[in-house]
């Protein structure tokens, strides 16, 4: 597979932490001090790792998941504009491809960590949904 952006970094998060800490932030679990608090799993991924690891849990060759071949940035821009102009909602756009630049980590200043939250692992949870179906 083809990827674009494949080094840059993203620590994703559960939507069920994220609810957790707007329930909490709503109910005063924090000091009011903290302007922003940086919701994020406790688990860094590149994107080249996210897309391997989503096809092996979803089985995409026997569980081997598949190949990806990381392109050079003049490519990746081709590749995403060929996307923009493919029919219906693109998969990809420049824009997406620009926001790449910068990875999309937690600086480590406040985290789900201080609202109580235990942050889930990536793996653990997305293994319920990618599994394949029997």
């Amino acid at each position: 597979m083809p990827l674009a952006g494949a080094d840059t970094r993203f620590q994703p998060v559960w939507v069920q932490d994220v609810a957790a800490a707007v329930v909490r932030s709503l109910q005063g679990g924090f000091a009011p001090s903290p302007r922003v608090i940086e919701l994020c799993g406790p688990d860094v991924f590149t994107l080249k790792e996210l897309v391997q690891l989503s096809a092996q849990l979803a089985g995409v060759r026997m569980g081997r998941g598949r190949p990806v071949l990381p392109l050079p940035p003049w490519l990746g821009r081709v590749q995403a504009r060929l996307i923009e102009l493919a029919p219906g909602d693109p998969l990809m756009s420049r824009d997406n491809l620009a926001s790449m630049q910068i990875d999309n980590v937690a600086s480590g200043q406040l985290a789900l960590a201080s609202l109580g939250i235990t942050s889930s692992a990536l793996t653990a949870i997305a293994q319920g949904y990618l599994a394949p179906q029997k």
